[in-house]
């Protein structure tokens, strides 16, 4: 009968050998290399702090885009948000809401460029709502078939920016007729009031006194 012969203990087998030496060589190494240690771990410090410090401007410029995403509307003060806090997630949001004030005071053209901003900046719901406001804004500037195109992309989709493009599309022809009727109109109107303008200046000419009329010679007997 074999005679059972107990296993050899090896130092490599006990708890936390590996960790004890690789500990003992790092120590070795920072006693070797104190200067070198001391610079990487006071540069990893400044790495460090400067991230954190970098994340709380980050948060606390977001929480003031907010802040003015809800202060009162003024094209102004939304302008000067809009450029101050372009880098922040609110940033589109500020835009858009700009866009929406200058198209409510008529001004389309202005209103249409930030809505094109807002699409390049924006990515889905938020990129359809601009696109929808553009394509209204395009609306009213007269610019139906640009219009027409936006609405018909955003239909295509599905959610609840597609289906008020496809309402959109409904209405578009008759805006667009509405639209040249308003403009003939003003255009008429324009052109009785040049003509009304011109009477009134030909009338006031006519007014005019004559200057008296001296017959020659009238001067030399009244000389003498």
């Amino acid at each position: 009968m074999t005679k059972y012969r107990r296993r050899s203990h090896s130092i490599v087998e006990e708890p936390g050998f590996f960790l004890k030496h690789w500990w003992q060589s790092f120590a070795d190494w920072v006693s070797e290399n104190r200067d070198q240690f001391i610079t990487a771990l006071i540069a990893i410090l400044v790495i460090v702090v400067a991230g954190l410090l970098w994340h709380r401007h980050v948060e606390a410029n977001e929480t003031r885009a907010w802040v003015e995403f809800g202060s009162p509307e003024s094209v102004a003060s939304l302008e000067v948000a809009a450029a101050s806090y372009a880098g922040t997630e609110a940033g589109p949001f500020l835009l858009a809401r700009l866009g929406d004030v200058q198209l409510a005071q008529d001004r389309t053209g202005e209103a249409i460029s930030t809505y094109g901003q807002v699409t390049e900046r924006t990515k889905g719901p938020e990129k359809q709502r601009a696109l929808y406001s553009l394509a209204r804004a395009l609306e009213s500037a007269g610019r139906f078939d640009e219009a027409k195109e936006t609405c018909e992309g955003l239909a295509e989709g599905e959610g609840f920016w597609a289906q008020e493009s496809k309402k959109a599309l409904r209405e578009l022809a008759a805006n667009r007729e509405a639209w040249q009727r308003v403009e003939e109109m003003k255009a008429k109107a324009a052109e009785e009031a040049e003509e009304a303008q011109a009477a009134t200046e030909t009338d006031a000419e006519g007014d005019q006194p004559a200057e008296p009329h001296e017959e020659p010679g009238a001067t030399d007997a009244e000389e003498q």
